[in-house]
């Protein structure tokens, strides 16, 4: 009878443990959710799950992270980052991440929120050489092809006496759209990315556009290496001033409220959308 109860127990445990652990995951998602259906535009959206996917998978270690990068954790605001900032401070080395919950200022759905981007690591970490770097990394490759099923006029067949007289009338390109992103991230240090995307109606690896997708990014940012603070090249997203657009990253968004009157600056972002 014990031995049941005893299995009966740990099962229950290990459950509750699974639950908590996929509703931390989920709570910053479904936080995404909620600010697209209050009408931030997608492309914001898009950036703000691509930078929390990286962070989520390469966490913030609490007994190195400075005030620098809390203020550009985009999930809290610079007074809670403060507090943070404060906390670890005093109370370095932590051994929890669940210690933040003890930082004044932040309440308890803040501190679920941000629980999954953080964890307790070492106070003194080794500078890791590059092939430990590629060896530890995270390496990402994510494929997406779209294709309608109803033809549709701009890609049926025209006589050639027509397309000379109308010669937009028929795409160049095939009826699908196809996109490819490779990514390459090594815990907040390094960011590589490659995108590639081809829209419908646009030529993909034909005789005369031999070069595949008709849109390219590439991306390198690196941080905190070394002597060196921060390099980014190639495609990045940029946040400083109280301009509207440079602190949207580019983009307007419609939902609006008094948190946006502060604006954050922030370093350079990988930009690894694939709008144009």
């Amino acid at each position: 009878m014990k031995f049941w109860v005893f299995h009966i127990i740990l099962a229950v445990t290990l459950c509750a443990k699974c639950s908590f652990a996929k509703s931390q995951s989920n709570d910053w998602r479904s936080y995404l959710e909620q600010l697209a259906e209050e009408g931030m535009d997608d492309t914001t959206i898009e950036n703000m799950f691509q930078e929390l996917t990286m962070l989520e998978g390469n966490p913030m270690n609490l007994n190195r992270v400075s005030r620098e990068q809390l203020e550009q954790f985009p999930l809290i605001n610079f007074e809670q980052a403060a507090h943070i900032a404060e906390f670890l401070d005093k109370n370095r080395p932590v051994y929890t991440v669940f210690e933040l919950r003890n930082v004044s200022f932040l309440d308890f759905k803040t501190v679920e929120l941000i629980l999954p981007f953080f964890f307790a690591g070492k106070a003194e970490e080794e500078q890791p050489t590059v092939q430990e770097m590629l060896s530890r990394g995270r390496h990402e490759v994510q494929s997406r092809f779209d294709k309608t099923l109803q033809n549709r006029a701009g890609y049926g067949e025209f006589a050639d006496s027509i397309l000379q007289r109308y010669p937009n009338r028929k795409y160049r390109g095939e009826d699908f759209y196809t996109s490819m992103k490779y990514a390459f991230t090594y815990r907040d240090k390094i960011q590589f990315g490659l995108v590639g995307e081809k829209d419908p109606g646009e030529p993909f690896l034909q005789k005369n556009y031999p070069v595949g997708y008709d849109h390219y990014g590439l991306h390198l940012i690196i941080r905190e290496l070394g002597k060196l603070k921060t390099l980014a090249v190639g495609d990045y997203r940029l946040s400083f001033g109280q301009g509207l657009i440079l602190n949207n990253d580019f983009m307007i968004s419609k939902s609006w409220g008094t948190n946006t009157i502060i604006r954050r600056t922030q370093g350079p972002k990988r930009h690894f959308s694939t709008a144009e």
